[in-house]
């Protein structure tokens, strides 16, 4: 839904700017740096993460929604169930979690006008 990189990508990392190191023998990407600069909302919304960007996302245009802070970084294969994730969603709609206020039935329609027309890639498996 962000348009970014895969979390196996050399820039992979969603929340911020460190360079995956390719290790052979294991075959895998890790992070060795715990010390990099943090993605910004609003450098991910120029596109200045070069890579990090596959597409883009259908939630740029949402101003009042953080792109690196309002998604949360896991997916169902690291845990994050579906009724989780439907928690999250109904605490952000009613303010529960002190982070914003309340959303208005405005903004619930344009996020609903938002998903009904994303286009799921065929490479989606999870």
């Amino acid at each position: 839904m962000k348009g970014v990189a895969y979390f196996n990508h050399k820039h992979g990392c969603q929340k911020c700017t460190v360079e995956g190191k390719h290790h052979s023998a294991a075959r895998v990407i890790y992070f060795p740096d715990i010390d990099a600069p943090v993605r910004t909302d609003e450098d991910f919304r120029a596109l200045k993460y070069g890579d990090h960007h596959r597409e883009t996302s259908p939630f740029i245009d949402l101003l009042f929604f953080d792109m690196i802070k309002g998604f949360p970084t896991s997916d169902c294969l690291h845990l994050l169930d579906y009724e989780i994730t439907r928690t999250y969603v109904n605490c952000l709609k009613s303010g529960k979690l002190g982070l914003h206020r309340k959303w208005s039935p405005d903004t619930i329609s344009r996020i609903n006008n938002v998903l009904q027309n994303v286009e799921i890639p065929i490479d989606y498996h999870r």
